[in-house]
Order: C-alpha cells, then sequence, then structure tokens
C-alpha cells in the first residue's frame, strides 16, 4: 500500500509542476503579445518623424526613400518624398487616385484628413495582386515637398490599424 500513495503523490507533483509551467508559459505569451502591440519605435526621416510598431523592420525598396515592413503580417509601408513642382495638394490628391484606378486596382475611396494639423488627404484602393492587397496612401505637403506614404497590407483591419497609429504620431519640424 505504501506505493501506490507513493505513486499518487508523484502524479500530483507532476501535474502540479505541469500546471505551474502552463500558468507561467501562458504568461509570457500574452505579455508577448500585448507588449509588441503597444510598444512602437520612432523613426526620423527629413523634416518629419513617426511611430510605427516596434516588431516592423526596416526595409530596403529602392523605389522608395523609407520602407517598413512587418514580416508576419505582410504589411509594409513605403515612404516618397518628391518636390511638389508647385503643385497643389488637391491637384496631386486627384491625380493618385485617377491612377489608382488601373488594369489590377481598383479605386475605393479619397478623404481629406489632417497630419500634424496640416491638410492631407487618405487614399484607399484595393490592388488585385497575388491574391489581393489593399493599400492606404496619406499624401501631404510641406512647403514644397510632397510626402506619400504608402501602407500595404492583404488584411484591411491590420492595414487600418498600422495607419492609424503611424499617421496620428507624425510630427513635422
Amino acid at each position: 500500500m505504501p506505493n501506490s500513495k507513493s505513486g499518487i503523490s508523484i502524479v500530483v507533483k507532476i501535474i502540479f509542476l505541469l500546471s505551474i509551467i502552463i500558468i507561467i508559459a501562458s504568461g509570457l505569451i500574452l505579455f508577448d503579445v500585448f507588449h509588441e502591440k503597444d510598444s512602437n519605435e520612432s523613426y526620423y526621416f527629413n523634416n518629419i518623424s513617426f511611430d510605427y510598431p516596434a516588431d516592423w523592420e526596416i526595409g530596403d525598396n529602392s523605389n522608395f526613400d523609407v520602407t517598413l515592413e512587418d514580416l508576419t503580417n505582410a504589411n509594409a509601408l513605403n515612404i516618397k518624398k518628391i518636390d511638389s513642382e508647385g503643385y497643389s495638394l488637391d491637384i496631386i490628391a486627384e491625380n493618385i487616385s485617377r491612377e489608382s484606378t488601373g488594369f489590377d486596382s481598383v479605386f475605393m475611396y479619397k478623404n481629406i484628413t489632417s497630419v500634424n494639423n496640416q491638410r492631407a488627404y487618405d487614399i484607399g484602393a484595393k490592388l488585385n495582386v497575388d491574391g489581393g492587397y489593399y493599400t492606404r496612401m496619406l499624401v501631404f505637403l510641406d512647403e514644397n515637398e510632397l510626402y506619400i506614404f504608402v501602407f500595404t497590407c492583404d488584411n484591411l483591419e491590420d492595414l487600418n490599424s498600422d495607419y492609424e497609429v503611424i499617421k496620428n504620431s507624425i510630427k513635422i519640424k
């Protein structure tokens, strides 16, 4: 009989140990999930700065001045700065909207918004490439410099969340 009591005691200890391990692992996973979503990095580019999710990486795309990527969710932000050549923001936004409709893309919307208390445009399109991507462009002027932030993602909810974090943190110096 002492053997069966000892066997039960070992089983209870193993179950207790496994329970502790599961609780600790769950806590670490939850901490990691919430920690990553709540933390941001800052990026400085010319005379602007903005925050972006800490789990994104700086990428390389020779067509843009800045590329940031979330490799786990296929999110990307590409930034291009160009001389506006004297064109107004309204004309530039209209041209971008018109060019957003083409063979592999469908224009979705063009809305007026603001960046750092300056007028800006939020332009959305659906790209029918590789199963479909959404793109959201944030377009604004600072003096004669035109900034185009191009967000792309295959999940519209993820795209909108990342867009808001970055847009709301942009500071023009």
